[in-house]
């Protein structure tokens, strides 16, 4: 069984903000912002792609996948799915045009963990 949350571009924008700013961020399958943004990007870019972009989306994940974890992630737990450190959530455009096509969000971790090691030295 899975979960879905249905939310505006704006929220999920105001979601990477506040929860995930300097996380790297990669998308896959929403060519749009693929081609737009230099992936992975932190969440603020994502999110101002988001806040551009505007319209609403469905995000769906494995129901528990987060509480099994016990990751706190807010309004956002139910839908979003990963191990350890990696965030993932399966979006869905609701607008006419992009109806049905199913694309992903998740946080680059190999990019991440290069970042924190190219800072350490």
């Amino acid at each position: 069984m899975s979960e879905t949350l249905d939310l505006t571009a704006e929220e999920l924008a105001k979601w990477l903000v506040e929860r995930a700013p300097d996380r790297l961020w990669s998308v896959d399958g929403e060519e749009q912002i693929e081609e737009t943004l230099s992936l992975p990007c932190p969440g603020t870019e994502l999110a101002a792609e988001l806040r551009r972009r505007g319209g609403r989306l469905r995000l769906s994940g494995p129901a528990g996948s987060v509480a099994d974890n016990d990751r706190d992630l807010g309004t956002l737990s139910p839908v979003a799915y990963g191990e350890g450190d990696e965030i993932a959530f399966r979006a869905t455009w609701l607008d006419a045009d992009s109806r049905g096509r199913e694309w992903f969000i998740v946080t680059d971790v190999l990019a991440e963990a290069a970042n924190r090691s190219a800072n350490a030295s």
